[in-house]
């Protein structure tokens, strides 16, 4: 009986960090999407100040993500994230045309990384 018990907690538990981790990375991915929409729509309006502050924004949010991420993800996608992140700030400052596609390409890195993280019955079978 002794065995039964601990095997159901320690199943309890897993499926609890399971819960937990996949609401943890859709909340936190879906606030750095509203982030980095806000900087896409502030870059068509050539609003500079806005992008910068955005950028900063998403910057320290990302970085309290990763703190905890790490556990649950691998470095390699964080690391691309924080790469293609870092070049926000230079290219809204030089007027680059390709600030709102490094952003777009940003979303779409997030979004990929919470959909391949999050538990689904396709990838079970």
């Amino acid at each position: 009986m002794t065995r039964t018990k601990i095997s159901i907690f320690i199943l309890a538990a897993l499926v609890t960090f399971s819960a937990s981790s996949a609401i943890f990375l859709k909340r936190r991915c879906n606030e750095l999407i509203g982030i980095l929409e806000d900087a896409k729509s502030y870059a068509e309006a050539d609003e500079l100040d806005e992008i910068l502050e955005r950028s900063e924004q998403f910057s320290a949010e990302f970085d309290k993500f990763t703190d905890l991420a790490h556990f649950i993800i691998r470095n390699d996608k964080l690391t691309d994230i924080a790469t293609k992140s870092e070049r926000i700030a230079p290219l809204a400052l030089s007027a680059c045309d390709e600030l709102t596609a490094d952003i777009s390409e940003l979303i779409d890195m997030i979004s990929q990384l919470r959909d391949s993280e999050l538990p689904s019955f396709s990838r079970i079978f």
